[in-house]
């Protein structure tokens, strides 16, 4: 990251307790349904880190995901990797990247993913007829009456508005094929025919690869981007690798089980539309008791 220091939280106590917060997951993807919490919750298994999971987006930087760590509490998916790595420094078990190369590839790929395929989920939920058809469903199927009646379309409109603005939103499904395509075979030569991106230990470029790589195959509002990223049979490899190897049916995502316990306690989820991009799809999800 240069010399540039953020003003985030750098270390914690280990010893406290950890949780994350952030989304469950949609369809049928490995961990939450937002990709910047499925990377921190894939580190965290990756390291055997002990963490308990809470639905919840009200986080100090108004997105998700977001930590509570005895008295710290952190936001934004990077400054809480590089957090936990330096707080349980001696017991992490991810492969850093070890050259300038590897850690340049590092920060390409997270830009790749956070800021071309992130858009790309946007786009297939929220622009592509079929994607927003299955969007649509699950905030009726999340949202009381009258709301269910209205918010799909506000859903919709906000999410077009920020692909829009972004410039992804400006092309055709064929342009926004070829641009995302773009991305993933890019990804898919870094990776190459290795296990991992970096060898036969995952690192954070792997969490980060993973993180995106499912929504699109896992989340059936993505469908169309998923036949994009079933092109490059390593990738789907690699994510099916991962998921069976620290998503396996026996220990599914603890947002999974999290989101679960508030629906069977009465709380309405209502997905609404927010100005940030590292909420799902430019959406925070919100619990309220009815």
């Amino acid at each position: 990251m240069g010399n540039a220091i953020p003003d985030s939280a750098k270390s914690g106590d280990p010893s406290a307790r950890l949780v994350l917060h952030g989304s469950p997951p949609n369809g049928d993807t490995a961990s939450s349904g937002s990709p910047f919490v499925a990377k921190v919750e894939l580190f965290l298994r990756i390291n055997g880190l002990d963490y308990d999971a809470d639905v919840d987006w009200r986080g100090p930087k108004g997105k998700i995901p977001w930590i509570t760590h005895g008295n710290v509490v952190l936001g934004d998916s990077t400054f809480i990797i590089d957090y936990l790595k330096n707080t349980y420094r001696s017991t992490t078990k991810i492969k850093e990247p070890e050259t300038p190369m590897q850690k340049a590839i590092n920060t390409a790929c997270l830009h790749m993913c956070e800021d071309n395929l992130m858009y790309g989920i946007i786009y297939y939920q929220f622009a592509h007829p079929e994607g927003f058809l299955v969007t649509k469903q699950r905030l009726e199927a999340r949202t009381p009456v009258p709301f269910r009646w209205i918010l799909p379309a506000l859903a919709q409109l906000q999410g077009q508005s920020i692909l829009h603005k972004q410039g992804l939103g400006r092309h055709s499904d064929k342009d926004v094929s070829f641009i995302l395509s773009s991305s993933l075979s890019a990804l898919s030569t870094y990776l190459g025919n290795g296990k991992y991106f970096f060898g036969d230990a995952p690192c954070e470029t792997d969490c980060i690869a993973f993180a995106f790589l499912d929504q699109y195959l896992h989340d059936e509002a993505c469908a169309a981007g998923g036949t994009l990223v079933k092109q490059f049979p390593n990738l789907k490899d690699f994510v099916d690798r991962l998921r069976a190897r620290y998503f396996p049916e026996a220990r599914p995502s603890k947002l999974k089980t999290a989101g679960a316990r508030k629906a069977r306690g009465g709380w309405t989820v209502l997905l609404l539309v927010g100005s940030g991009v590292s909420c799902l799809a430019a959406a925070a999800i919100v619990c309220s008791r009815r």
